[in-house]
């Protein structure tokens, strides 16, 4: 694979780490409830970027078998309903971001001996992945985080903070871990089948 073709799929990167720190921000700028709330509506915004932005289109039949994937997630977290505007925005934002980034997946992706040079999805998204992280890292320093790095590494070393259950280090890598191999063999799945609704199932 030539430097040429890892860089094509820098935009992966760019709107999957918009999408991730999207995400992650709306759980902690209001209640996990309503960020997965708007984050049920992803499938509409990929429909939306896809038909706007790509030419794409979506037939009726799977823009009213969204209705019960959303209509689902939005009964069973209503109760804890806690609105914020910044909740709202982030996850927004990341509903927007996934969305592009699936359009440019598949633009990319449609370019001569870039699939084959890949070799996979699991390699894709194992690309996509270094590139997100690369450029996830100034953020370590834009939000000031990198000021409380003695902090974490007073935390670490005690496997986490004085009244927690501890397991710091544990659950940090494992969840690390299951994380990426989660996605990574969904998008392995995705591959073997299409679909607005199957993504919003992944997510």
């Amino acid at each position: 694979m030539s430097f040429g073709q890892y860089m094509k799929l820098a935009p992966l990167g760019f709107f999957a780490a918009a999408a991730h720190a999207g995400a992650v921000f709306s759980l902690s700028a209001g209640a996990v409830s309503f960020a997965q709330i708007v984050k049920a509506a992803e499938p509409a915004f990929a429909a939306a970027v896809g038909y706007l932005v790509y030419g794409n289109t979506i037939s009726k039949a799977k823009m009213v078998c969204l209705i019960p994937i959303i209509g689902g997630i939005w009964v069973a977290s209503v109760q804890e309903l806690d609105f914020t505007w910044m909740a709202l925005a982030a996850a927004g934002g990341a509903n927007v971001a996934a969305a592009f980034r699936g359009g440019e997946n598949k633009r990319v992706m449609a370019e001569p001996g870039l699939k084959e040079a890949v070799a996979g999805a699991g390699n894709t998204y194992a690309i996509t992945t270094i590139w997100a992280t690369i450029m996830l890292l100034p953020l370590i320093f834009i939000s000031g985080e990198w000021d409380k790095r003695d902090q974490f590494i007073a935390m670490w070393e005690a496997d986490g903070t004085k009244g927690s259950a501890g397991n710091l280090r544990w659950n940090t890598i494992m969840s690390g871990l299951t994380f990426y191999l989660y996605n990574e063999v969904s998008t392995i799945a995705l591959k073997k089948i299409s679909g607005t609704d199957t993504h919003r199932m992944h997510y």
